[in-house]
């Protein structure tokens, strides 16, 4: 069984990331392997690990996945999003190559993330993963929290949830479904991944707006209900992944554990 970890996906991503043509494409390198816990492919692999090896179709959809997890973040630190100046400990894309470049290379990232997949051993599995990858990136996906997040047209507890939902869970939901799908599971069992991975989402999220709870944003969990609600509204959420995950015959440790540091890191 292979070693999941930073250096195996580091190892995957330089060997798919495109050969170099120009600027647009030292900006593809620069955002993709610019640093990272990398944990959607991660998790992808350590779920592809439950139902069989992890094969050349199973690499390409968790590179395919890193690659549309970047171009997002990519997109988001623009000044018309976030403006975030860093990224990572770095300039973010758009300080360092220029709003055009980085736009660019976040559209060339979701470009190549559709290449790295076609270039696959064609299956109807395979096909179907990618398939709900792409729907997961999609305007019913991770563009709709985006969407929602860029509005700001948000007033309770469950907004926030929706955009978490959609815009960070959505990701996390490929991570553990497309495995699911791509190994023959039957249709609840891939239902049952795709509701952990929606609820570890929220849980991501919270725990994210915690740690950044001195930032002013608008759009977190401590700002509309302060950081006692927002670390009990974590609880609860917490304690609904875990009877989730207790539900489902899997060894799902990988998840759980991860779940458990980033809460006692708060």
């Amino acid at each position: 069984m292979k070693t999941i970890d930073l250096a195996f996906v580091e190892g995957l991503l330089t060997k798919y990331q495109p050969n170099p043509l120009d600027q647009v494409d030292e900006a593809v390198s620069y955002a993709l392997l610019g640093g990272g816990k990398r944990i959607r492919p991660i998790f992808l692999f350590k779920t592809a690990q439950l139902f069989g090896e992890i094969d050349q179709n199973v690499e390409r959809l968790a590179v395919a996945l890193e690659m549309v997890h970047n171009y997002s973040l990519v997109h988001d630190d623009l000044p018309c999003m976030d403006d975030d100046d860093l990224r990572r400990g770095k300039p973010t894309c758009h300080v360092k190559f220029g709003d055009a470049t980085a736009v660019l290379a976040g559209d060339s990232l979701l470009s190549c993330a559709v290449e790295t997949i076609f270039g696959g051993n064609p299956s109807a599995e395979y096909f179907a993963a990618a398939a709900y990858l792409f729907a997961a990136c999609g305007r019913k996906g991770m563009i709709h929290g985006q969407a929602l997040d860029v509005a700001k047209d948000f007033q309770s507890v469950g907004d926030l949830l929706d955009i978490a939902e959609h815009k960070t869970a959505k990701l996390f939901q490929a991570a553990l479904v497309c495995p699911t799908i791509y190994f023959g599971a039957d249709a609840a069992l891939i239902s049952s991944f795709e509701n952990v991975a929606r609820i570890f989402g929220r849980v991501f999220q919270i725990a994210d707006d915690l740690s950044d709870s001195e930032k002013p944003d608008e759009t977190s969990f401590v700002s509309l209900i302060g950081e006692a609600q927002t670390r009990a509204l974590l609880r609860k959420e917490v304690d609904m992944l875990f009877s989730l995950c207790s539900n489902i015959d899997a060894d799902l440790s990988f998840l759980t554990d991860f779940c458990r540091d980033i809460v006692q890191k708060l």
